[in-house]
């Protein structure tokens, strides 16, 4: 069975990756920050290739899911290739690019829950905006506090996503 589109086990895979990164964001949020920013890359990675891989799956959101896909690719290469220079200069450039590419992403999650996408993608959307909104408003201090949301979220999205994969199992 699918869910917007998507088969299960693309929604496990999601669902599974997401209860990993929110796991790790909680356990050592401080200690790690080199780390954590290049797991957020890497994660930001995956889910541009899901995105990408979803256009060939379901064309009726191709446009949506080719600007959320190009977007959460570039900014994941950014931040795996530089993780120390990512997290020295979050309030900086990568900041801002990582406020705007997570607000868009954010954006089209939404729009996809808004047209049956499922509820889930809205949450993950809503997380995501906030995210973007605190690195616009306040760099510095969402640095800090970004990790928790992430954990948070990650944490909420991927149970859901592991509970919706095997319902349509």
């Amino acid at each position: 069975s699918k869910v917007g589109g998507s088969p299960w086990w693309l929604l496990l895979i999601e669902g599974v990756a997401a209860l990993i990164l929110g796991i790790l964001l909680l356990l050592a949020p401080g200690k790690a920050l080199v780390a954590l920013v290049g797991v957020v890359g890497l994660y930001f990675l995956v889910r541009g290739i899901l995105y990408i891989v979803e256009i060939f799956r379901d064309q009726t959101q191709w446009l949506a899911n080719l600007i959320a896909g190009v977007l959460c690719i570039i900014i994941g290469i950014i931040v795996v290739q530089h993780p120390a220079w990512a997290a020295a200069l979050v309030p900086a450039t990568v900041g801002w690019i990582v406020a705007i590419g997570t607000i868009a992403v954010g954006a089209i999650g939404l729009g996809q829950a808004l047209s049956g996408e499922g509820w889930w993608r809205g949450l993950l959307g809503f997380f995501a905006i906030l995210i973007g909104i605190a690195f616009i408003f306040s760099p510095l201090n969402a640095s800090s506090i970004v990790p928790m949301i992430l954990g948070i979220a990650g944490i909420g999205v991927g149970l859901t996503g592991i509970v919706w994969a095997f319902r349509l199992r």
